[in-house]
């Protein structure tokens, strides 16, 4: 049952990503305010469930892609991802501004870049061959690379 609620997450944060910058850029206008929109949903989305899935599901999430199941890491993973998600809701609810919400973002980011570096590393030199292992590393590339354009236009633009 547990390793289903772990596959669950991976669909969810594709397609909850996916719907959150659809609705933000149809809806929300302004740089800065699809990224204050922006920052705080896809941190919940991404940094949440990933922290949740760490803390509670650590053991079908190391199966799903291919590593060692290691609790006393991945808790401290998944309660770095909780700190960013907490930094992210005080930052949206007391409306920081602009730069916060852009370093939160960053923040984020690099964590999934790296991440998906690792996973990288792990395909080749382990030959992991994993579906979502192999995916990680692509998708944190798209994910930042659709991210940018709202953190430089709020930033640099606005």
């Amino acid at each position: 049952m547990h390793k289903h609620f772990s596959i669950l997450f991976e669909y969810f944060r594709f397609i909850g990503v996916a719907l959150l910058f659809y609705l933000t850029y149809s809806y929300i206008h302004g740089n800065v305010n699809r990224l204050h929109i922006l920052s705080f949903g896809v941190v919940l989305l991404m940094s949440g469930t990933t922290a949740i899935e760490g803390i509670f599901l650590g053991k079908e999430s190391s199966e799903k892609i291919g590593y060692r199941q290691d609790r006393q890491y991945q808790i401290q993973s998944a309660l770095a991802n909780l700190a960013i998600v907490i930094a992210s809701i005080i930052v949206f609810f007391d409306k920081w501004g602009k730069f916060a919400d852009a370093t939160i973002a960053t923040v984020m980011l690099l964590f999934f870049l790296l991440s998906g570096i690792n996973h990288a590393i792990s395909l080749i030199k382990h030959r992991n061959f994993k579906l979502i292992n192999m995916l990680r590393p692509i998708f944190s590339l798209i994910f930042t690379l659709a991210f940018l354009p709202s953190i430089i236009g709020a930033v640099y633009l606005s």
